[in-house]
């Protein structure tokens, strides 16, 4: 969630799109329900995006449970195997100009025959993440709700470019020295009052 309010701070035009489709979702209703999650398609590529690009868990591992050749490597029995997920999310074969914040990338056309293991933002297979979908339903529920009321503006970091981020990670991915933005209230943005 934290990398996709960055990703908004700096990217007006995603949060105009986002806002205007949970407009258009919720009609008259008050807030959302899960019955809206599945309507909020640009919010859910715009959070698929983010996470190609800045995936939770970017080395999950695991261990061999018989010896294998890996790549022309022989891979002992019982070794442990590190997974770099953002090296396949980054992977030119894959995705063209990998560093560019896209979200159409996940568009249903474009993404038909893509390889099912070049996005791997909850693993793949019998270890796929059971709680994938609870993830991603809480995050289009946060991100739509958040941005229906508040505007995400940069906190003036200097970081103006998902490109350039500074990544780290040890089990999780954060933004090095931390993610800062700005939440200001939509009303305020309406009136034009810039420090609501």
């Amino acid at each position: 969630m934290a990398w996709t309010f960055k990703v908004l701070s700096v990217r007006p035009d995603l949060q105009e799109s986002i806002l205007q489709e949970v407009q258009g979702v919720l009609g008259s209703d008050k807030g959302i329900g899960t019955h809206h999650l599945a309507r909020l398609e640009v919010t859910e590529r715009v959070i698929k995006e983010t996470l190609r690009l800045f995936p939770s868990v970017p080395m999950p591992a695991r261990t061999a449970s018989e010896e294998l050749v890996l790549a022309g490597k022989t891979i002992p029995k019982h070794s442990t195997i590190f997974i770099n997920v953002p090296r396949a999310h980054r992977d030119p074969r894959y995705w063209q100009d990998p560093l560019r914040f896209d979200p159409d990338r996940f568009l249903p056309e474009r993404a038909a025959g893509r390889h099912p293991y070049a996005y791997l933002p909850f693993s793949s297979g019998p270890r796929r993440c059971i709680g994938a979908q609870y993830a991603m339903a809480l995050i289009k529920t946060v991100v739509a709700s958040v941005v229906l009321a508040f505007c995400v503006d940069p906190a003036g970091d200097g970081h103006d470019s998902p490109a350039h981020f500074p990544v780290s990670f040890a089990i999780s991915s954060w933004m090095t020295g931390g993610t800062r933005v700005v939440f200001r209230p939509r009303c305020a943005a309406k009136n034009g009052d810039q420090h609501g």
